[in-house]
């Protein structure tokens, strides 16, 4: 492998000099030839005649570029003085052993999903693929989201690549060799062969410090709203004592800000955005991270470079690249001509490239960074040049000078007091690290806690789905007797475990502060109908009389947290009949309008029952606590329920009252606010009759495809669907269902969440958008073992998909989705 490069300050020099690159004898002797062009020309009609004439002289090398890009050379002729902000940078790669395939694709807004699959194709087809460089069509194209999909799959291989302008007349293009010229593309040029080596490393050096916030709100990944809960550019405003319109490049380079995301620190720099308070980033913040500030100084950054220089030098490169953040030239300004030195002592042809966003990604690892430096080389094994060598050799010798001539501290005097500047610069750093240390381990020990709690939660409703769906067809089909009493003994103990599955994790979320309060309409009448249709079972089966009351002013549609309301009422009624051997449990409700658009509900569960000590109230709220044992033996429960009742409240800005008389009774009530969507006002709602159950459902001409995993569970939906005739068919992968949906059109698909290989997610993107399957626009419906709070809001409204179930499925609950999803023809219900 061969690297040449040239750079042109004006278009008379490149149309001088271009041609007789042609001539050189590395260039007319390689059989495999790769251009890279950067142009750095304002004017439309002068890049337009750059790039036509570079077409012509260079039709036979697979080519990319783009204008608006500066390099280290055309830039210090500005800095300098010596030039202006213009030049053309031509890098030539003659490879000997090695290939270069083209892939580019016209991209709208929003399409970095479609264009990840796209190249991903384009990748396997490929045997050896060792690197791509990726150039985005454009500064709001998500690299990191087109990586996600365009390398999965893929072990091994180095992406690395820039972004550049913001400007309107920035422009990419290339061709493959022999081919036609395309312009504003995403282009990725991907390099492979079993010979070819590349080492790609990243550099940042400035140091996290000071207290690690989480991003809180956001309009989109670019556009940062709040930070811990306060205006994102309040960090500036406390930290540095920035106004809002101070906070520029100029003034922050020093302190960009620091995300951590697996064992990479990324470093992002925001300014002042259109909104008060809301910071812009150049490359992509998410919804959650967690910031930190840094600092940085000149000597950090040379040492971390001069060790990756020097490593660069033992692996002995033959070409190579940097791509560099702008903003180091903001702090190191003219001494960044150093940083550039240690490479190009052993990577003379090397191009250095300046950028708003670096792009370094390897399995999984990386994505858009800023102030950063990303050294990649290039090398194919067995074919050592003899100037690569030479270089290698020089460079062992001046390592080792510079070694010998500065010595150790020791050897080398000095004055031996330290600047108080810089012991305060090093009391800050070690303490900082050991904060930062302490957090991580925090953060690891909560992480390895919420993972364990996913698997719990997945593996208990997995084989719990299959206990309490085959159960449901005993209580369906069997008659009166013994048969029908275990299987509701089973159904009790069955509902049970799930309870507690749900309590473990809502406490869990609480705890790790991920529990979210979910505002949707909702019909607060009906609520309390189910809700009692719910209880009076229980209730009734041990002689007790469950009361409902209703006053005040009820609105007909509320705006709130319904399923959080209902599981607060839910769990205070479930306690109240427990704990109460016999008289009653009143439940009242009563509703006050305090403005036109708020009502506050004054809800109350009070019983007949032993009642609790006053020197006990305080434990009920804390997790797996449980008073009075002696006399409560027998009851069942976790002693989660109250504890999560008490967060949830406060959650929705509202807290938990306890009154109790020990030996008589308790009360348990709470007020809340909620808007008024609906005000008409109706008579209370009376007792509620006894649930009837509908009759089932019979569909004609209505096929369904399972995919999932475990045959249990698509056992369990045939026997739900066993008489409705519907087909069903299944799957136990995706792959398999991709296949299988290609031959074969169906109503519906269900998905499982969680398979081996490819997920219900990833599978589901993967049929919407392949053009040979003939359920593109089928429905889809996930079926998830993770029931969660926003279960709806992540899976139907963020991924796509038409509905969702959670499991253990109910058959009535499978029904009502089939029917309300398939055309009504097809279903009759009695």
């Amino acid at each position: 492998m061969i690297q040449k490069t040239y750079t042109f300050n004006s278009m008379d020099e490149f149309r001088n000099g271009a041609a007789s690159i042609r001539g050189e004898a590395f260039f007319s002797d390689a059989s495999e030839k790769i251009l890279l062009a950067w142009a750095q020309l304002w004017e439309e009609e002068e890049f337009s005649a750059f790039r036509d004439e570079l077409k012509k002289l260079f039709p036979d090398c697979t080519a990319v570029g783009t204008n608006h890009l500066s390099s280290n050379d055309i830039l210090h002729n500005r800095i300098d003085g010596t030039g202006e902000d213009k030049g053309i940078i031509l890098s030539l790669l003659q490879l000997e052993s090695s290939s270069a395939s083209l892939f580019s694709m016209e991209m709208g807004r929003r399409e970095e999903e479609k264009a990840g699959i796209a190249l991903n194709g384009f990748i396997k087809e490929r045997e050896a693929v060792k690197g791509i460089f990726l150039i985005p069509p454009d500064y709001f194209c998500s690299a990191e989201a087109l990586l996600k999909e365009g390398m999965k799959g893929t072990e091994g291989i180095k992406v690395f690549g820039i972004k550049t302008s913001l400007l309107p007349g920035y422009q990419t293009f290339g061709w493959e060799k022999g081919g036609e010229l395309r312009k504003r593309r995403l282009f990725a040029l991907i390099l492979h062969g079993k010979s070819l080596d590349i080492r790609m490393h990243y550099n940042l050096g400035w140091t996290p410090v000071g207290k690690v916030m989480t991003v809180t709100k956001e309009e989109n990944p670019f556009f940062v709203d709040e930070v811990d809960g306060k205006p994102a550019a309040c960090i500036y405003n406390r930290y540095l004592g920035l106004r809002d319109d101070q906070i520029i490049p100029d003034n922050l380079s020093e302190f960009p800000l620091i995300i951590q995301r697996d064992d990479l620190r990324i470093s992002r720099i925001g300014v002042t955005g259109p909104k008060k308070g809301q910071l812009v980033f150049g490359a992509p913040v998410y919804l959650n991270d967690r910031i930190c500030l840094s600092y940085g100084n000149p000597d950090a950054l040379f040492s971390e470079v001069r060790r990756d220089s020097e490593e660069v030098l033992e692996f002995g490169p033959q070409a190579g690249f940097l791509i560099v953040c702008a903003n180091r030239i903001m702090l190191l300004k003219d001494r960044e001509k150093e940083e550039i030195g240690y490479y190009k002592r052993y990577m003379k042809e090397a191009v250095a490239l300046y950028g708003y966003a670096e792009i370094f990604y390897i399995d999984g690892r990386g994505g858009e960074l800023n102030s950063a430096l990303v050294s990649v080389a290039l090398r194919e094994t067995g074919t050592e040049n003899e100037e690569a060598e030479e270089l290698r050799e020089t460079g062992k010798e001046a390592v080792k000078a510079a070694a010998e001539a500065y010595g150790s501290p020791s050897e080398a005097g000095g004055d031996i007091n330290v600047p108080f500047i810089d012991r305060l610069s090093r009391f800050f750093k070690e303490i900082s690290e050991d904060l930062l240390q302490a957090v991580e381990e925090a953060e690891e020990a909560n992480r390895a806690k919420s993972a364990f709690f996913s698997c719990i939660s997945h593996e208990f409703r997995t084989p719990l789905n299959s206990i309490l769906g085959m159960n449901e067809m005993i209580l369906r089909e069997s008659g009166e007797g013994r048969l029908k009493e275990y299987a509701e003994n089973i159904e009790s103990s069955g509902r049970l475990l799930l309870q507690l599955v749900n309590d473990i994790l809502d406490t869990e979320k609480i705890e790790a502060g991920k529990m979210e309060i979910i505002p949707v309409e909702y019909d607060i009448k009906t609520v309390i109908r189910e809700i009692v249709r719910m209880m009076s079972p229980g209730a009734h089966a041990k002689g007790l009389k469950l009361k409902l009351k209703v006053t005040g002013e009820l609105p007909d549609v509320l705006f709130g947290d319904e399923n959080r309301l209902r599981q607060c009422i839910i769990n205070l009624l479930n306690n109240a009949v427990k704990y109460t051997q016999e008289g009653e449990v009143f439940f009242s409700v009563f509703a006050e309008m305090v403005d036109p658009a708020t009502v506050r509900l004054d809800i109350s569960v009070k019983d007949t029952g032993i009642g609790i000590r006053e020197e006990d109230i305080e434990k009920l709220s804390l997790p797996f606590e449980r008073v009075d044992t002696s006399k409560n033996y027998n009851v069942e429960g976790s002693g989660l329920g109250l504890g999560i009742v008490k967060n949830l409240l406060e959650l929705m800005g509202s807290r938990l009252v306890i009154k109790s008389s020990y030996g008589e009774g308790s009360e348990f009530s709470f007020s809340i606010l909620q808007e008024v969507r609906c005000l008409k006002k109706e008579k209370a709602p009376k007792q509620p009759e006894p649930e009837k159950r509908s009759g089932a459902c019979r569909f004609t001409d209505t096929s369904v495809l399972v995919v999932d995993d475990t045959p249990m569970n698509i056992d369990v939906i045939r026997v739900f669907l066993r008489n409705t005739g519907i087909n069903v068919d299944s799957a136990p992968d995706g792959m398999t269902a991709i296949g299988m949906l290609r031959e074969k059109k169906y109503d519906i698909i269900l998905l499982d969440h969680r398979m081996p290989g490819m997920d219900g997610i990833e599978t589901f993107k993967r049929i919407r958008s392949d053009s040979e399957s003939r359920n593109r626009d089928s429905v889809f419906i996930m079926l998830t073992a993770n029931e969660a709070e926003g279960a709806r809001e992540r899976f139907v409204k963020e991924e796509g998909f038409d509905d969702f179930i959670a499991k253990p499925v109910k058959m009535k609950e499978l029904e009502e989705i089939i029917k309300r999803h398939v055309p009504p023809e097809k279903a009759r219900c009695e």
